[in-house]
């Protein structure tokens, strides 16, 4: 019999995480769940059927993804696939209204800890797999007052297409996946607009890329409607 497929995933308690790790879980895959708050990860693995293995950490800066990286490492030495879904919510704000302070903590807070959570856990995966992000699609659309988001989410792509440059020659496959719609929380069903992506649809999706990687090709893919969730899609 094969080895379990194995996954680490940061920022496992938030919407887009748990859908992430019940797609994982139903296919078998072993799954690692890394959080802030130890309440919501004993309730995801409880949720899990009690076979998560779950981690108390923060990616929010250097020491501390370095910290978490470490603590993860002890619970295995390689991962199969390593997904981080760390984005923040942004406060809608014209641009001209938005203090550089604000603008500085949106960057610190959804394109350094990306940076930060993968100079420590792209180490962490083994050769031949892939590292993957969760980011938003703002970066090709202007809406008003969501300046914090464009940028943003703008300068998190290019990120990553460095990071996957240079993942390349450790042997990793680097990528980003880009939501374009709102995600339905499961428990929000009754009331939600039918055309808004499932967060399990979004695990699916995940799925699919980590388990056809030839079909997804990065650096950066897509997902824009529930219409395309197994199928390919990049920019």
């Amino acid at each position: 019999m094969s080895e379990r497929l194995s996954a680490a995933i940061i920022g496992a308690t938030g919407l887009v995480g748990r859908g992430i790790a019940r797609a994982l879980h139903r296919a078998g895959w072993a799954v690692t769940a890394i959080g802030r708050d130890e309440q919501k990860l004993a309730a995801l693995r409880e949720e899990l059927d009690g076979q998560a293995t779950t981690v108390l950490g923060s990616v929010a800066d250097d020491s501390a993804a370095s910290r978490t990286a470490a603590q993860v490492a002890k619970t295995s030495p390689s991962f199969d696939a390593v997904i981080t879904t760390v984005n923040r919510s942004f406060a809608s704000q014209p641009a001209f209204e938005m203090t550089s302070e604000t603008l500085a903590a949106c960057f610190q807070d959804n394109v350094v800890t990306h940076h930060s959570a993968a100079r420590a856990f792209i180490p962490l995966v083994a050769k031949s797999g892939r590292y993957m992000s969760i980011g938003g699609g703002m970066a090709d659309f202007i809406v008003p007052g969501t300046v914090g988001a464009s940028v943003c989410q703008g300068a998190q792509r290019n990120l990553f297409r460095h990071l996957a440059l240079e993942g390349e020659e450790r042997g990793v496959s680097v990528v980003e996946l880009m939501l374009y719609s709102f995600i339905v929380d499961p428990a929000d069903e009754e009331d939600a607009d039918p055309r808004g992506i499932r967060a399990d649809e979004v695990g699916a999706h995940v799925l699919a890329v980590l388990e056809r990687p030839d079909e997804f090709q990065g650096p950066i893919l897509t997902l824009k409607s529930r219409k395309q969730v197994g199928m390919a899609e990049r920019v």
